[in-house]
């Protein structure tokens, strides 16, 4: 069972991490924007606050440290559980660690979904920083189309959405736990002759 300094140790690092994946997701797309439009123009770095309350936003309903937090708790009760009813039942230890490594193995799935789920909601809120930086006001919701598709985020696909009402979990990914999907940037005319006078006019 993990002691509360190894769930901060986790905390701290998966903060550390998705950190690490908000940056590099806000400077891929703005470098893929000037790519598009073959234009280089100034922008500002991700400020240190925006990415915090991308880290805070609770966007599935509770903050992701208390997502692993809940996790954990409930693999902890897991261990007791087998545990205590390998004691009472009189199994042996043998099997009770077959029993133990099967449960751990389900707690490793569920950090796992956990975690891909974190990193692809922040990547995507750190595009629409970027889409706002380069004061682009409309996104395309992109689904990865394959068998594993889900059905909501099959019939987000394609769908235009403003950036100023960018919503995670309502029409910005992640959609549900494991979600694929992304977005990409609406570059019509207007935007693109802002950002061409941007670069001749930082």
């Amino acid at each position: 069972i993990k002691s509360k300094i190894q769930m901060d140790a986790e905390v701290t690092q998966s903060s550390a991490t998705f950190t690490r994946v908000t940056d590099q997701a806000y400077y891929s797309t703005m470098f893929d924007i000037q790519r598009g439009l073959g234009v280089a123009f100034e922008f500002a770095s991700l400020p240190t606050r925006t990415v915090e309350e991308i880290l805070r936003n609770p966007w599935s309903g509770e903050h992701f440290s208390e997502r692993i937090w809940k996790n954990t708790d409930k693999l902890a009760e897991q261990v007791i559980e087998v545990v205590t009813g390998g004691f009472e039942s009189g199994i042996s230890y043998k099997k009770m660690a077959n029993q133990l490594a099967a449960r751990m193995e389900v707690g490793k799935f569920a950090a796992s979904r956990l975690i891909r789920t974190e990193a692809t909601y922040m990547a995507n809120a750190a595009e629409i920083e970027s889409y706002k930086e380069a004061e682009i006001e409309k996104y395309m919701f992109v689904a990865t189309l394959d068998m594993r598709t889900s059905h909501i985020c099959q019939d987000l696909d394609g769908q235009i959405f403003l950036v100023s009402e960018a919503r995670a979990g309502v029409n910005l990914p992640s959609m549900h736990p494991f979600c694929r999907s992304t977005t990409r940037a609406i570059l019509d005319a207007d935007v693109e002759a802002r950002l061409q006078r941007r670069a001749l006019n930082p």
